[in-house]
Order: C-alpha cells, then structure tokens, then sequence
C-alpha cells in the first residue's frame, strides 16, 4: 500500500510539514482520512487522493491520477535501474534513431 507521510501529504495540499503536523486534526474533522497507523502520522495516499479529488469531474479524475502514476514513474532514474535494463535505453534509442532516418 503506498503511504503520505506528513512531508508528503505537505506537499500534496501545499502546506508545509509543520502545518500539517499542527492542523491534521481540523483536516480529519473537516473530512480528510484518518492517519492508518496509530501514533504516527501516516496515511493511505489512496484515500488522501479520493479526498482531494472528491469535486472533480470524472474526466478530470483520470487525468489527474494518471498524471500522479507518472510522478511515481519518473522518480526511477536510469541510474537505479540493474545494468541490463540501463542497455535497453541505448537500444531504444538505436530503434528510434534508425526508424527517424
């Protein structure tokens, strides 16, 4: 399950880490989820996205959560990946560089 810390969840409704950490309470009053582990402030980034995306148009939820999995994607730079998936950008790029001439 992927978790929102209090620095992620800051960052996701642009406030800052000590905000939050003083204003979870009124958030969870006012309707956002509840922290999933007691004592620590952690939370299911699936139930924090449905909470912010509740007034948006069905269309505009896709859009969005499409845009969040391509985040998520992004952060893995070619230099974490294992030496025989890094060859495959070279060959991508190969294939492309042969189909563009």
């Amino acid at each position: 399950m992927h978790t929102l810390n209090t620095a992620q969840l800051a960052a996701q409704i642009g406030k800052s880490k000590d905000w939050v950490y003083h204003n979870w309470k009124k958030l969870v009053q006012d309707g956002m989820p509840p922290p999933i582990q007691d004592g620590q402030l952690i939370w299911s980034a699936v139930q924090v996205y449905a909470w912010l995306d509740r007034n948006l148009s069905d269309d505009l939820k896709i859009t969005v959560a499409a845009y969040r999995a391509a985040t998520e994607a992004a952060k893995t730079a070619p230099k974490d990946l294992p030496p025989e998936e890094k060859d495959w950008g070279a060959i991508l790029k190969q294939r492309l560089e042969k189909i563009g001439s």
